[in-house]
């Protein structure tokens, strides 16, 4: 069994390896106001106030996609993968961001199409707000099929569990899940606009909502439905019904939409700081 932290060796890493995003730069960039900053409001802060920062300082953590073997020797290569998928999405972000804000429906090739939603997947499946219960659960199938996982420290075992959940992200990016990949192929592909300047979607810090629809106990189980805003303006969303472009034009949508990112999110981020202020009620 390996025990991650346990050595004293170390290898010496880049700095930027070490500092992880869980949502990546080229993605909040597409939520900053004029400046290029953004307003955030985090659950965990001590202090209740909305914050200004920048895409480079923000849903980053040191080492969360870092792995240590047996002599705590450090393996960053997982944020090389991370960062090369990254690269393969962007230019389908922004062919998605620059049609819809044109008001026209994007054409996707097969391929574009797979590796959106690989990427939702993907973005879905990597951040801690999703990996935390994920995590717990495996940690309890290994500690039955290895009894010396239940002697670790807490110490021992928060590493333990870092790799664990390093290698199961690798996994995703590498052989994603077929079961999920397969669901969205066979969904329709909706491309929501906002046009009201004074309006956005937030970015939290767990972006891609899940929603059922409400129904009655006599009705069938719902189909999932899974949204992504890519763009204070503009998200994807996936689910029945006829495909194309679409607009928000009802206020308490919107509104009901942002409040349920927040809800499963750690924090929220976006470019009005009267909007985050809003949903995490907050005085400004």
């Amino acid at each position: 069994m390996k025990r991650y932290g346990r050595g004293h060796g170390r290898i010496a890493m880049d700095k930027k390896k070490r500092r992880n995003h869980s949502v990546p730069r080229m993605l909040l960039r597409n939520f900053t106001d004029k400046e290029g900053k953004l307003y955030f409001f985090d659950r965990r802060f001590e202090e209740k106030r909305i914050l200004k920062t920048t895409p480079d300082a923000l849903y980053r953590e040191r080492d969360l996609y870092v792995v240590r073997d047996e002599h705590g020797n450090m393996d960053g290569s997982a944020e090389d993968l991370f960062a090369e998928f990254e690269r393969e999405a962007a230019p389908v972000f922004d062919k998605i961001i620059t049609a819809v804000r044109c008001v026209k429906e994007p054409v996707l090739t097969p391929l574009e199409r797979h590796v959106l939603d690989r990427y939702v997947y993907f973005q879905w499946a990597r951040v801690p707000d999703t990996t935390g219960p994920i995590l717990d659960h495996t940690l309890s199938r290994l500690s039955l099929e290895d009894p010396e996982i239940s002697d670790l420290s807490p110490r021992e075992l928060a590493e333990f569990g870092k790799g664990v959940n390093v290698e199961s992200l690798v996994g995703v990016v590498t052989k994603p899940g077929g079961w999920i990949l397969s669901y969205l192929l066979s969904k329709s592909l909706a491309f929501v606009l906002i046009r009201r300047k004074n309006k956005s979607f937030v970015i939290g810090s767990n972006p891609v909502l899940q929603v059922f629809p409400e129904r009655s106990g006599n009705e069938p189980k719902p189909f999932l439905a899974m949204w992504f805003p890519i763009a204070y303006d503009v998200a994807v969303a996936y689910g029945e019904g006829e495909e194309g472009l679409m607009e928000f034009t009802e206020n308490r949508e919107l509104r009901r939409f942002n409040e349920n990112v927040f809800k499963q999110s750690r924090g929220i981020a976006g470019r009005s700081d009267k909007l985050i202020a809003s949903l995490a009620d907050v005085k400004i």
